[in-house]
């Protein structure tokens, strides 16, 4: 028996390699360095992605309406009708806002209560307590009494008849001052020295003269002044 030569073993190992991998190789390779089969590609899943529409605006901020409040114009203010109650306009009221020369308060008005101008009869009802009382405590005690009650705006006559003096531009009680100009100054030393003058007519005149606009006397009108009921 003659040896095997190499080309007999490559031929039996390749026969004996067919019939184990069931494919044939080709001759000559080596059963290391034969090709294995490319291994299938891996497919990945599909992904389906949300569906997008058109661009909408984009979403409030937070702090829009603290930016559009911070820099935001003030609220104009709701204008008020004249004579509104709240409203303080400063300026002296005119004759007849705060007096009632009828006695009866009027229907809707607000404010203060108005003041009743004081009757004609009335205030010569007081001037004769002035003279009454002036006799009586010797002209001492109604002086002092007169000098008291200056700071009330009035005097003892027309304390006791409840009679005041006010201001006529106001309506604002009449302070010591203004009873001393009114009382001393016009009523007793003008009217005085103008009673003279006239060879005592001026003092009927002006007795006459509570008859006509708003009760006053002529140290009334001298005075800018009104009496009215307390």
């Amino acid at each position: 028996m003659r040896p095997m030569s190499s080309s007999d073993w490559l031929a039996r190992l390749s026969a004996l390699d067919e019939k184990v991998l069931g494919a044939r190789p080709p001759v000559g390779v080596p059963l290391g360095l034969r090709e294995r089969p490319a291994p299938a590609p891996q497919t990945l899943p599909s992904q389906t992605l949300p569906a997008t529409g058109p661009a909408g605006p984009p979403p409030p901020s937070p702090y829009a309406d603290r930016t559009r409040t911070a820099h935001s114009a003030p609220p104009a203010a709701s204008p008020t009708a004249p004579g509104a109650p709240g409203r303080s306009s400063g300026a002296p009221p005119s004759w007849g806002a705060g007096w009632d020369t009828g006695g009866s308060s009027r229907p809707g008005s607000s404010g203060p209560p108005p003041l009743r101008l004081a009757s004609p009869w009335l205030r010569l009802g007081a001037s004769l307590l002035n003279g009454l009382l002036f006799v009586v405590t010797l002209g001492v005690g109604f002086l002092v009494w007169t000098l008291v009650l200056w700071g009330q705006g009035t005097n003892p006559g027309k304390k006791i008849c409840g009679l005041r003096v006010v201001r006529a531009e106001t309506g604002h009680l009449c302070t010591f001052g203004a009873m001393f100009t009114r009382e001393f100054l016009l009523g007793g030393l003008a009217l005085g020295v103008l009673s003279v003058l006239t060879l005592g007519v001026l003092p009927v005149v002006d007795a006459l003269m509570i008859f006509g606009d708003r009760n006053r006397r002529l140290v009334d009108r001298m005075a800018s002044t009104l009496v009215v009921t307390a």
